[in-house]
């Protein structure tokens, strides 16, 4: 299922801000700061060679080469519980800050899922856009600066705890 997804990030493009807090993942398109724990979340990591199968698949996609740099997929859990699958991509600064960029992106990505719907949410004082396909599968997406989240799952409050705890990672917002 991750893998689809990551296809489906793959055929999109759009523009976010920045934020002030220098040195955060959402400046510095670094990714490791986004998996320490947080608010008793762990992050554990996926099956060996998810991430080369993600990359593999990216670069064989026209221009997803320059558009993506660092890839990391991880399992979001609280104790021995999973809350969802997540995944994030640096972005190249070049595209992330272009005009349009974030809007192409996210429409692209409603898209390549197949998402029935679409909803705006505010976790940790950030916009994300929440998916929803019809036989259940949800996702939630966070597009700042040039850091892409996303992660995927059946139940909106346990995508919700997970994207919070890795927004406040990649903000610094809590």
């Amino acid at each position: 299922m991750v893998g689809v997804i990551v296809l489906a990030i793959v055929l999109l493009a759009g523009s976010s801000t920045k934020n002030d807090t220098v040195g955060r993942p959402v400046d510095t398109g670094s990714l490791a700061p986004l998996f320490t724990p947080v608010a008793g979340l762990r992050f554990v990591d996926a099956p060996a060679g998810l991430v080369a199968s993600v990359r593999s698949s990216l670069d064989n996609v026209p221009g997803a080469k320059a558009l993506f740099g660092e890839i990391q997929a991880k399992g979001v859990k609280v104790g021995d519980r999973t809350l969802a699958a997540a995944l994030a991509v640096s972005l190249n600064e070049r595209y992330s800050t272009s005009p349009g960029f974030a809007d192409n992106f996210k429409a692209g990505f409603k898209t390549g899922f197949g998402a029935d719907t679409s909803t705006d949410v505010t976790l940790a004082g950030e916009q994300a856009t929440f998916y929803r396909k019809a036989n259940g599968t949800g996702a939630l997406l966070f597009l700042k600066g040039r850091v892409v989240i996303l992660v995927a799952g059946r139940s909106l409050s346990d995508l919700e705890v997970a994207m919070t705890g890795l927004v406040t990672n990649a903000t610094g917002h809590s």
